[in-house]
C-alpha cells in the first residue's frame, strides 16, 4: 500500500471525510485530495499532522518494506503479541474443551481502540470482496478479459465512492 491509499485507508477507518481530515489537520483539503490521487506527496510536516488527527505513527503513512521488520520466529511472534497487549489493550477470547483445556483452534484476537477493530474490519472486508471477485473471475481463462473486468470494477467502485461524496454536499 503506497501513501495515497494509506492515507485514504486511514481517514476512511476513521470515518472522516476529506473535507474533515483537511479541518481537524490543517492541511488544506486540495492538499489531502491531491494526497489520496497521489498527484503530490506529502511534506515530513503534513504527514505528522494527517498521522497525529488519524491517531497512527506518522512512519506508519511511509512505505516501509515489510523485510525490515523481522519475524523470523515463534519467540519474535510471540513478543509482538505481547507488545500488542500491553500498548494497545489486546485481549483473548476462546473456547474451553469438555477436559478444561483452552481449544487452540477457537482462540481470538479483540482490542479494546475501536479504530484498530475499524482498521481489521476494514481489511476483512476488503479480502472477502476481493476474494470474491477471484472466485467469480475463476472460470475465465483470457488474462486480457480478467484484467477488464478488475479495471471496470475498481472503476465503479470509485464512481460509487464519487457519487457517495457528491450525495453529502447536497
Amino acid at each position: 500500500m503506497n501513501i495515497s491509499e494509506k492515507i485514504q485507508f486511514y481517514r476512511k477507518a476513521n470515518k472522516l471525510t476529506q473535507k474533515q481530515l483537511s479541518e481537524l489537520s490543517g492541511v488544506s483539503e486540495i492538499s489531502i485530495r491531491k494526497y489520496e490521487a497521489g498527484d503530490r506527496f506529502p511534506k515530513p510536516e503534513q504527514l505528522k499532522k494527517i498521522a497525529s488527527v488519524l491517531e497512527i505513527g506518522g512512519n506508519q503513512l511511509l512505505e516501509i518494506e515489510l523485510d525490515a521488520v523481522k519475524v523470523e520466529t515463534v519467540g519474535d511472534a510471540m513478543t509482538l503479541f505481547y507488545l500488542l497487549k500491553e500498548k494497545l489493550g489486546m485481549d483473548f477470547s476462546y473456547d474451553v474443551t469438555s477436559e478444561g483445556s483452552i481449544d487452540p483452534t477457537s482462540i481470538y484476537i479483540h482490542f479494546k481502540n475501536d479504530k484498530i477493530n475499524n482498521c481489521l474490519e476494514r481489511i476483512a472486508t476488503e479480502e472477502a470482496m476481493a476474494e470474491q471477485l477471484k472466485q467469480s473471475l475463476g472460470g475465465i481463462d483470457n488474462e486480457n478479459t480478467k484484467t477488464q473486468l478488475l479495471t471496470d470494477k475498481f472503476l465503479l467502485d470509485l464512481t460509487k465512492e464519487e457519487m457517495s461524496k457528491n450525495a453529502d454536499l447536497l
